[in-house]
């Protein structure tokens, strides 16, 4: 078993405060995996440019969790078929376009990220809104604000199968170059 922690002031009741730029969170539970560390790429697409940074630079925070972000839905598709995530992060109501479409668009594409853990997320406050993300394909909902325990749990769940296809090795995919190893965000808009 691995602990994956990620660097910061650890607290005498274990909690680690961790923080980039003006994101910070006290965690106080963390993934475990067996047989070592699997990178989990992660993409989110958000017309929100600060909600979805802000939640790269947080994703980021986890050792070995890779993040690449889209501000629009056709953006979002091209992204996740360079990146190849294993967990998408999808608004549903983006400018332009529904999330839906884009999801529909994303299990299209070939490769792993067809079969992706897709999540509705919104800041949508109609109690109808969950049933009909979750009708439109989507694996998980989150309401905006995403609370620290909703998303550890959302990453438990897409670190779940372990070892897939989502880690096969950045490359040059369609004359894209893509750096491996790199904890940093694509920003595509």
């Amino acid at each position: 078993m691995s602990r994956i922690e990620p660097k910061g002031k650890r607290h005498a009741d274990g909690r680690v405060q961790v923080g980039v730029g003006g994101v910070r969170r006290l965690c106080g539970e963390w993934l475990i995996m067996d047989g070592g560390v699997p990178e989990l790429r992660v993409l989110i697409i958000d017309d929100n440019v600060d909600f979805a940074t802000s939640m790269s630079y947080l994703l980021q925070m986890q050792e070995s969790c890779k993040t690449a972000v889209a501000f629009d839905g056709a953006a979002g598709v091209r992204v996740a078929q360079l990146f190849q995530p294993a967990l998408i992060l999808l608004d549903f109501d983006l400018a332009g376009a529904k999330g839906s479409d884009v999801l529909q668009e994303i299990q299209r594409l070939p490769g792993a990220v067809s079969h992706a853990m897709s999540v509705c997320v919104t800041g949508n406050t109609d109690p109808e809104t969950e049933s009909r993300c979750l009708g439109a394909g989507f694996t998980r909902f989150l309401r905006k604000p995403i609370s620290a325990d909703s998303l550890a749990r959302v990453l438990r769940r897409s670190l779940a199968p372990a070892a897939s296809p989502h880690q096969l090795p950045l490359s040059r995919r369609d004359g894209v170059a893509l750096q491996a190893n790199q904890p940093a965000a694509y920003f595509i808009g």
